[in-house]
């Protein structure tokens, strides 16, 4: 029997392994961008913390920067008392804390936006390779129903051919040689007509 036989099927085979090649590199660049934006969204809410602390802080008079608001920095003035001196020291540790988390801010901004980019890329190429195979798939279900298209002709014609011989004209029971009643019966009815011959005339 005639089996069926898809010329593109090695290549669709390796369009589905590239398929899911592509949806593992898709799932991993996703991880590493979440990743990614959860320590960028760390910073920010540690940013923000400060910003809370530095605030309640401000509030507090006797906490207050000892130079003025927006200067920081340890005078030899507010070296008087130890509660000064304490206020002073934190507030210009704080302010480089925020200046280096401000650069790490940065980085990590950079970062995630790194790789988000990849994270497109990579899903760009899971798109390309499903199409792809789907287009594969589209071209062997067409042929395949072609093909059972085909074979359901063939097998109606070897029905019909095996039809055709089965009540050929050669058959014993379709035989025009036979005879309507047995030879003894035909000779008893020949017997009994009359001769109307004489014998000069056979």
């Amino acid at each position: 029997m005639k089996r069926f036989h898809f010329p593109l099927e090695t290549l669709l085979r390796i369009a589905r392994y590239r398929q899911r090649l592509a949806e593992w590199h898709q799932g991993r660049a996703f991880r590493q961008w979440w990743q990614a934006r959860q320590q960028l969204l760390a910073l920010y809410q540690h940013g923000l913390a400060l910003s809370y602390t530095a605030a309640e802080r401000l509030h507090r008079p006797e906490h207050a920067p000892p130079d003025g608001p927006g200067k920081v920095g340890v005078s030899p003035a507010c070296l008087a008392s130890p509660h000064a001196a304490v206020d002073s020291v934190f507030w210009f540790l704080l302010s480089e804390h925020v200046s280096v988390l401000h650069r790490i801010e940065e980085l990590a901004r950079s970062q995630e936006a790194h790789e988000r980019q990849v994270w497109e890329q990579a899903q760009q190429q899971r798109l390309a390779a499903t199409r792809q195979v789907e287009t594969l798939q589209w071209l062997r279900n067409q042929a395949l129903a072609a093909f059972r298209r085909e074979l359901g002709l063939y097998e109606q014609q070897a029905r019909d051919e095996a039809a055709l011989r089965a009540w050929s004209p050669t058959d014993s029971h379709c035989s025009s040689t036979q005879t309507d009643f047995p030879l003894p019966v035909a000779a008893s009815r020949l017997a009994g007509i009359p001769d109307y011959l004489g014998e000069g005339e056979l």
